[in-house]
């Protein structure tokens, strides 16, 4: 395994902390458009797209998906 359990354990923390650091709710409806796991409509790319159609941008910092 190219990545130990505790490096993926560690990487699926940090998702979840940016989420819930990201996850706001305005007028009543809850938005994600901040996170940087969204697409540009603020919908959470986690349920709508499997992980090994990621397209992972090394280059940006603003936006972890393309």
């Amino acid at each position: 395994m190219k990545h130990t359990k505790q490096e993926i354990l560690n990487a699926l923390h940090v998702i979840k902390d940016t989420c819930y650091e990201s996850y706001e709710v305005v007028d009543g409806v809850s938005s994600c458009y901040k996170c940087p796991f969204s697409d540009c409509d603020g919908h959470c790319t986690f349920s709508e797209q499997f992980p090994l159609s990621w397209d992972i941008k090394d280059d940006e910092l603003w936006r972890a998906f393309e």
